[in-house]
């Protein structure tokens, strides 16, 4: 494109990159967009960098390189560490391709940007996150609880209301007494209970306190 071989404002702003992106994940004309973005002005700006690394993620994994996209995936987030909103669009973007040319571990990734998602009140992305878990073969469930789930926790699916069991197991109450306190059956605390220890492979209620005690003081 005209515009990006130019040194004017257009030529800076940090869209390319997801333009390239966007382009790529469609198939239209992939390697055009991205072969015209790599020389220009634009890469100037980390975001477009970013985004033309996602690309050529992307581009990669639907090569059969998992390997290389899965490099390139990294590369991008960390180029994007300080600028969250737009590794959170960026991300989703890559990720779907991910799913759909099975490179990478797209599904712990897209359960921590759930949570990034949530957090950040961003509910349509986070709609869109919980569509391609579900996609993926994994779905979500929204979390009723009202603690936060640490990102290590939220990758392997806890969700808040498990949380709130594991502070309370974390306690020393018996499931009986967590039912009083949370006001629900003591068949449901048996199943979240049973829940963390599956998700967390614990062997017991003692290797769930270890597991809580870190970040419940923090």
């Amino acid at each position: 494109m005209r515009v990006l071989n130019g040194r004017d404002e257009a030529a800076l702003v940090p869209h390319w990159g997801m333009w390239a992106l966007l382009r790529t994940v469609l198939t239209d004309r992939d390697t055009e967009a991205r072969e015209t973005l790599r020389p220009s002005p634009a890469m100037m700006r980390v975001v477009n960098r970013a985004g033309l690394q996602y690309a050529d993620a992307v581009a990669e994994g639907r090569t059969g390189q998992p390997e290389r996209a899965a490099a390139l995936f990294a590369d991008a987030d960390q180029a994007l560490a300080e600028h969250h909103w737009w590794r959170r669009l960026l991300r989703l973007l890559a990720l779907e391709a991910a799913i759909a040319d099975k490179w990478g571990d797209p599904v712990p990734e897209l359960r921590v940007d759930l949570d990034a998602h949530v957090r950040a009140g961003e509910h349509q992305m986070a709609r869109i996150c919980r569509d391609l878990l579900r996609g993926a073969g994994a779905p979500t469930r929204r979390g009723r609880g009202l603690a936060p789930v640490p990102a290590g926790l939220r990758a392997a699916g806890v969700t808040s209301r498990e949380m709130d069991v594991l502070g309370l197991v974390a306690e020393g109450l018996t499931n009986g007494k967590i039912a009083e306190r949370l006001v629900i059956s003591r068949r449901t605390v048996d199943t979240h209970v049973a829940n963390l220890l599956a998700k967390t492979s614990s062997a017991g209620r003692s290797e769930l306190r270890t597991i809580a005690g870190p970040i419940l003081t923090r």
